[in-house]
């Protein structure tokens, strides 16, 4: 880990989201009844507090930790029924998922862009767990994987809404030719957002941009044939299991709508 005190590396935008959901999974571990315990994000959001100077929107903060907690629900069920698999996180930001939920036999690899990825290798090793500098859309992260025919769960949190449409379909399309039969987890801003000025601007707070979202989440199986959808988690419906005031604005069909989702695939061989 880096000398307590040193600056975070200049990065883009869009890696800087990494640093508003480390604060997030970091306030929320550290309350006692938090609904996630992540005691590494805790430790680097400590040492590097005084650099991190993004603020996030209350509501999207603790929807970010319901995501957060719902795809470690999805992976720690792939890990039961397959103790000895393959998790590749695409798009792992500063997220020790692996540190999380690892049971000593999971093969665990993060991929993200060189920045991110020198970062996780200063901040956060993990002897376990294999880094890989590389673009979602360069195969090179997928030559630098090894399978060895176990069974494979690809996580992407937090990503694809970053990309266009069209981007969305090359990466769906370059997994399912790389892993067919794996299982993909993956989140979908909700389209109602997305068209939405007044939220997108409360959401990002002008730091980001967002380009794609969903009415369905059958509409990635749109994208790719090959994409069949096995579950489909609405985080507002999550949400107001914890919130009094989410289960009742939740009752509305606008609100209900503007949800994002998460949602579990099998790649068709």
């Amino acid at each position: 880990m880096k000398e307590q005190g040193e600056k975070l590396p200049v990065l883009s935008e869009v890696e800087q989201t990494m640093l508003l959901t480390l604060t997030a999974r970091a306030e929320e571990s550290a309350k006692p009844n938090g609904i996630i315990k992540d005691t590494v994000s805790e430790a680097l959001y400590a040492e590097y507090k005084p650099h991190l100077s993004m603020t996030m929107d209350k509501r999207a903060k603790y929807g970010t930790m319901i995501r957060n907690v719902v795809f470690d629900e999805l992976t720690k069920a792939f890990i039961e029924k397959n103790p000895d698999g393959v998790c590749i996180y695409i798009g792992a930001g500063l997220d020790p998922r692996a540190q999380r939920l690892d049971n000593g036999k999971i093969r665990w690899y993060a991929v993200d862009l060189p920045s991110v990825i020198n970062m996780r290798n200063d901040m956060m090793p993990f002897e376990r767990e294999t880094n890989i500098a590389c673009s979602i859309f360069d195969s090179a992260w997928i030559d630098a994987v090894e399978t060895d025919g176990k069974s494979v769960l690809i996580i992407m949190e937090g990503l694809l809404q970053f990309f266009t449409p069209e981007e969305v379909r090359e990466a769906l399309q370059l997994i399912a030719d790389a892993y067919p039969g794996a299982k993909v987890i993956l989140d979908m801003l909700s389209i109602h957002v997305l068209n939405n000025p007044k939220m997108m601007e409360r959401i990002s707070r002008g730091l980001f941009t967002f380009r794609w979202g969903v009415a369905d989440a059958a509409e990635v199986s749109d994208m790719d044939e090959r994409y069949q959808l096995l579950t489909n988690i609405n985080l507002n419906d999550r949400m107001a299991r914890h919130k009094f005031s989410m289960k009742i604005m939740n009752k509305l069909p606008k609100i209900k709508r503007m949800s994002s989702k998460v949602a579990l695939y099998q790649i068709i061989k």
